[in-house]
Protein backbone atom coordinates (compact mmCIF):
# COMPACT_ATOMS: atom_id res chain seq x y z
CA UNK A 1 0.00 0.00 0.00
CA UNK A 2 0.78 3.49 -0.86
CA UNK A 3 2.29 5.64 2.53
CA UNK A 4 2.21 9.44 3.01
CA UNK A 5 -0.11 11.42 1.05
CA UNK A 6 0.73 12.43 -2.72
CA UNK A 7 -0.41 15.67 -4.02
CA UNK A 8 0.71 15.69 -8.37
CA UNK A 9 0.96 18.89 -10.03
CA UNK A 10 0.77 18.33 -13.20
CA UNK A 11 1.76 20.61 -15.89
CA UNK A 12 0.43 20.63 -19.53
CA UNK A 13 2.55 17.48 -20.72
CA UNK A 14 1.61 17.77 -24.55
CA UNK A 15 0.63 20.68 -27.21
CA UNK A 16 -2.85 21.25 -28.68
CA UNK A 17 -3.85 17.83 -30.19
CA UNK A 18 -6.88 16.17 -31.36
CA UNK A 19 -9.46 14.71 -29.35
CA UNK A 20 -8.34 11.24 -30.12
CA UNK A 21 -5.13 11.76 -28.82
CA UNK A 22 -5.73 13.97 -26.39
CA UNK A 23 -7.67 11.25 -24.54
CA UNK A 24 -3.94 8.94 -24.81
CA UNK A 25 -2.77 12.38 -23.13
CA UNK A 26 -4.87 11.83 -20.42
CA UNK A 27 -3.82 8.03 -20.21
CA UNK A 28 -0.15 8.52 -20.45
CA UNK A 29 -0.33 10.80 -17.60
CA UNK A 30 -2.44 8.41 -15.50
CA UNK A 31 0.19 5.62 -16.29
CA UNK A 32 3.00 8.14 -15.48
CA UNK A 33 1.34 8.63 -12.26
CA UNK A 34 0.77 5.22 -11.20
CA UNK A 35 4.41 4.29 -12.34
CA UNK A 36 6.14 7.10 -10.28
CA UNK A 37 4.04 5.96 -7.10
CA UNK A 38 5.15 2.47 -7.45
CA UNK A 39 9.03 3.89 -7.44
CA UNK A 40 8.43 5.80 -4.70
CA UNK A 41 6.63 4.28 -1.98
CA UNK A 42 9.87 3.07 -0.45
CA UNK A 43 10.98 6.48 0.22
CA UNK A 44 7.76 7.54 1.47
CA UNK A 45 6.54 7.18 5.20
CA UNK A 46 3.18 8.39 7.31
CA UNK A 47 4.69 11.71 8.13
CA UNK A 48 5.79 12.54 4.48
CA UNK A 49 4.55 14.19 1.71
CA UNK A 50 4.72 13.36 -2.22
CA UNK A 51 4.41 16.58 -4.63
CA UNK A 52 4.92 15.36 -8.27
CA UNK A 53 5.66 17.44 -11.20
CA UNK A 54 5.55 16.77 -14.69
CA UNK A 55 7.27 19.46 -17.11
CA UNK A 56 5.30 20.79 -20.18
CA UNK A 57 6.76 19.09 -23.81
CA UNK A 58 7.33 21.17 -26.30
CA UNK A 59 4.41 22.33 -28.17
CA UNK A 60 4.79 21.11 -31.48
CA UNK A 61 4.93 17.55 -30.73
CA UNK A 62 2.16 15.55 -32.03
CA UNK A 63 1.19 12.42 -30.41
CA UNK A 64 -0.74 9.64 -32.06
CA UNK A 65 -3.14 7.72 -30.06
CA UNK A 66 -1.64 4.35 -28.83
CA UNK A 67 -3.64 0.94 -29.41
CA UNK A 68 -2.01 -0.51 -26.19
CA UNK A 69 -1.02 0.63 -22.76
CA UNK A 70 2.28 2.85 -23.08
CA UNK A 71 5.29 1.12 -21.89
CA UNK A 72 7.19 3.62 -19.21
CA UNK A 73 10.44 3.11 -17.91
CA UNK A 74 13.67 4.88 -16.13
CA UNK A 75 17.21 4.57 -16.98
CA UNK A 76 17.97 4.75 -13.19
CA UNK A 77 15.95 4.53 -9.67
CA UNK A 78 13.24 7.63 -9.50
CA UNK A 79 14.26 9.47 -6.17
CA UNK A 80 13.76 13.43 -5.09
CA UNK A 81 14.93 15.52 -7.71
CA UNK A 82 14.76 15.79 -11.68
CA UNK A 83 13.75 12.32 -13.47
CA UNK A 84 13.26 11.51 -16.95
CA UNK A 85 10.65 8.88 -18.22
CA UNK A 86 10.61 6.71 -21.60
CA UNK A 87 7.12 6.36 -22.82
CA UNK A 88 7.11 3.99 -25.94
CA UNK A 89 4.20 2.99 -27.73
CA UNK A 90 4.65 -0.08 -30.20
CA UNK A 91 1.45 -0.77 -31.64
CA UNK A 92 -0.35 0.87 -34.10
CA UNK A 93 2.45 3.08 -34.95
CA UNK A 94 5.75 2.63 -33.09
CA UNK A 95 6.51 6.01 -31.07
CA UNK A 96 8.89 7.39 -28.36
CA UNK A 97 8.59 10.32 -26.11
CA UNK A 98 10.23 11.22 -22.83
CA UNK A 99 8.41 12.78 -19.81
CA UNK A 100 10.42 15.23 -17.94
CA UNK A 101 9.48 16.59 -14.03
CA UNK A 102 10.86 16.83 -10.58
CA UNK A 103 10.10 14.69 -7.43
CA UNK A 104 9.78 16.55 -4.04
CA UNK A 105 9.53 14.79 -0.70
CA UNK A 106 7.98 17.07 2.06
CA UNK A 107 7.77 16.60 5.48
CA UNK A 108 6.38 18.68 8.20
CA UNK A 109 8.95 20.03 10.41
CA UNK A 110 9.71 22.82 13.09
CA UNK A 111 11.23 25.98 12.12
CA UNK A 112 12.00 29.35 13.43
CA UNK A 113 9.45 31.39 13.42
CA UNK A 114 11.47 34.82 13.27
CA UNK A 115 15.43 35.49 13.33
CA UNK A 116 16.95 33.93 16.59
CA UNK A 117 20.05 35.02 18.42
CA UNK A 118 23.08 32.32 19.53
CA UNK A 119 22.17 31.05 22.72
CA UNK A 120 18.34 32.48 22.91
CA UNK A 121 16.45 29.16 24.87
CA UNK A 122 13.61 27.87 22.50
CA UNK A 123 10.06 29.03 23.41
CA UNK A 124 6.88 28.41 21.79
CA UNK A 125 6.75 31.21 20.14
CA UNK A 126 9.74 30.69 18.67
CA UNK A 127 8.73 28.08 16.48
CA UNK A 128 6.24 26.54 14.00
CA UNK A 129 5.44 23.46 11.37
CA UNK A 130 5.78 23.95 7.84
CA UNK A 131 6.24 21.65 5.09
CA UNK A 132 9.97 21.20 4.60
CA UNK A 133 12.13 19.40 1.65
CA UNK A 134 13.16 16.76 2.38
CA UNK A 135 16.16 17.54 0.60
CA UNK A 136 17.06 20.31 3.30
CA UNK A 137 16.61 18.08 6.21
CA UNK A 138 19.84 15.98 6.53
CA UNK A 139 21.04 17.14 9.69
CA UNK A 140 17.70 15.63 10.75
CA UNK A 141 14.69 17.63 12.24
CA UNK A 142 12.08 18.18 14.55
CA UNK A 143 8.43 17.64 14.61
CA UNK A 144 7.06 17.99 18.40
CA UNK A 145 7.98 21.36 20.49
CA UNK A 146 8.20 19.31 23.22
CA UNK A 147 11.72 17.99 21.84
CA UNK A 148 13.01 21.28 21.53
CA UNK A 149 11.86 23.56 24.30
CA UNK A 150 13.91 25.25 27.07
CA UNK A 151 17.12 24.14 24.13
CA UNK A 152 19.95 26.83 23.81
CA UNK A 153 20.45 28.13 20.33
CA UNK A 154 24.11 27.40 18.58
CA UNK A 155 23.86 30.01 16.19
CA UNK A 156 21.83 33.03 14.57
CA UNK A 157 19.12 31.83 12.89
CA UNK A 158 17.15 33.47 10.34
CA UNK A 159 13.15 32.63 9.53
CA UNK A 160 11.96 29.48 8.54
CA UNK A 161 15.49 27.56 9.59
CA UNK A 162 14.73 24.07 9.83
CA UNK A 163 15.72 23.06 13.43
CA UNK A 164 17.81 20.12 13.63
CA UNK A 165 19.85 18.97 16.62
CA UNK A 166 23.06 20.23 15.43
CA UNK A 167 21.80 23.76 16.04
CA UNK A 168 20.78 23.26 19.24
CA UNK A 169 22.04 22.37 23.03
CA UNK A 170 20.04 20.54 25.46
CA UNK A 171 19.49 22.82 28.37
CA UNK A 172 21.56 22.38 31.74
CA UNK A 173 19.41 20.77 34.41
CA UNK A 174 21.98 20.13 36.85
CA UNK A 175 25.26 22.47 37.60
CA UNK A 176 28.39 20.63 39.22
CA UNK A 177 27.66 21.04 42.60
CA UNK A 178 24.75 21.15 42.36
CA UNK A 179 22.57 19.42 45.52
CA UNK A 180 20.57 16.83 43.88
CA UNK A 181 17.94 13.65 44.47
CA UNK A 182 19.25 10.34 43.70
CA UNK A 183 17.07 7.99 43.05
CA UNK A 184 17.63 4.00 43.34
CA UNK A 185 15.87 1.04 43.46
CA UNK A 186 15.33 -2.81 42.91
CA UNK A 187 12.51 -5.12 42.48
CA UNK A 188 9.91 -2.53 42.47
CA UNK A 189 11.33 -0.62 45.40
CA UNK A 190 12.52 2.55 45.13
CA UNK A 191 14.60 4.92 47.28
CA UNK A 192 15.73 8.90 47.44
CA UNK A 193 18.61 10.07 48.78
CA UNK A 194 20.49 13.22 48.86
CA UNK A 195 23.56 13.75 46.69
CA UNK A 196 25.63 16.28 45.07
CA UNK A 197 26.54 16.74 41.52
CA UNK A 198 30.31 16.42 40.70
CA UNK A 199 29.65 17.19 36.93
CA UNK A 200 27.01 19.05 35.15
CA UNK A 201 24.64 17.29 32.95
CA UNK A 202 21.30 17.93 30.58
CA UNK A 203 18.52 15.26 30.30
CA UNK A 204 19.27 12.04 30.07
CA UNK A 205 22.79 12.63 30.65
CA UNK A 206 25.19 10.33 32.63
CA UNK A 207 27.25 12.36 35.32
CA UNK A 208 28.55 11.38 38.77
CA UNK A 209 26.93 12.42 41.94
CA UNK A 210 28.16 11.96 45.30
CA UNK A 211 25.61 10.19 47.91
CA UNK A 212 25.92 12.66 51.08
CA UNK A 213 25.58 10.21 54.07
CA UNK A 214 27.72 7.53 52.55
CA UNK A 215 29.73 9.91 50.25
CA UNK A 216 29.83 7.01 47.78
CA UNK A 217 30.71 8.47 43.90
CA UNK A 218 27.64 6.99 41.50
CA UNK A 219 27.03 7.52 37.60
CA UNK A 220 23.62 8.20 37.65
CA UNK A 221 20.83 9.98 34.72
CA UNK A 222 19.81 13.31 34.50
CA UNK A 223 16.05 12.95 34.62
CA UNK A 224 15.15 16.30 35.48
CA UNK A 225 16.25 19.55 37.17
CA UNK A 226 18.19 18.48 40.56
CA UNK A 227 16.96 14.83 39.87
CA UNK A 228 18.93 12.13 38.55
CA UNK A 229 18.34 8.08 39.12
CA UNK A 230 20.95 5.43 39.38
CA UNK A 231 21.97 3.37 36.09
CA UNK A 232 22.30 -0.18 37.05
Amino acid sequence: MFKGSLILSSWLLFGAVSDPVQGNTHLLEAQARSFLQQQLQTQIDSGSQLKIFLRAADSRLQLEPCGNPVTLSSGRPIKAGSFTLKARCDYPRRWTRYLHGEVKILREVLVSARSLSRGHRIQPQDIHTVAVNQDRLGDGFYTSAQQILGFELNRSLTDNTPLSPKLLTAPMLIQKGDTVTIQAGSNGITVEMAGTALEAGSLNQLIEVKNNKSERVVKASVTGYGQVKVIH
